[in-house]
């Protein structure tokens, strides 16, 4: 019984950061520090990889989206796990991923240079849809590599 409950609150986890990602982000809707730490803390819990949400405000909607398509950019990069970190100042959002980096050169050119999108398939449709909810906000990603370590700004 205990596997059906967590089976089905990973599947509510995984629905609610979805709805924000990759659902209708209009101008003057919010979303609360509390649901979006709440949200990514859900999605993470069983994972490898740990995230952490450093935002204690209310953030547009939009902003909100981009910052979830951003974090799954960044777990695309850590097939091993790791661990994201989220953090605003101001208007500008700052993610890192720590951890066994691996960036797919064409996904993240992308991103970073505005080059043509390799194809994708569904496990990576986050790297096509960020541009364009950045482009919304009239921002794009920049973004810079370590070692073990992934900066994504916008």
């Amino acid at each position: 019984m205990a596997l059906i409950h967590q089976s089905v609150a990973n599947a509510n986890a995984k629905v609610q950061l979805f709805r924000i990602a990759f659902g209708t982000a209009n101008a003057g809707q919010t979303v609360g520090a509390t649901e979006m730490a709440g949200v990514l803390t859900a999605y993470f819990t069983d994972g490898r990889t740990r995230c952490d949400y450093l935002v204690t405000d209310t953030v547009p909607r939009p902003e909100a989206k981009a910052a979830l398509l951003a974090a799954l950019c960044l777990h695309s990069a850590l097939p091993s796990g790791g661990r994201i970190e989220l953090r605003r100042t101001g208007a500008r959002w700052g993610l890192a991923a720590q951890g066994m980096v691996h960036v797919d050169a064409g996904l993240w050119a992308a991103l970073d240079h505005g080059q043509p999108m390799p194809d994708l398939s569904a496990a990576t449709v986050h790297f096509a849809l960020l541009p364009q909810a950045l482009a919304a906000l009239d921002r794009r990603a920049k973004f810079s590599r370590g070692d073990d370590r992934l900066l994504l700004e916008f």
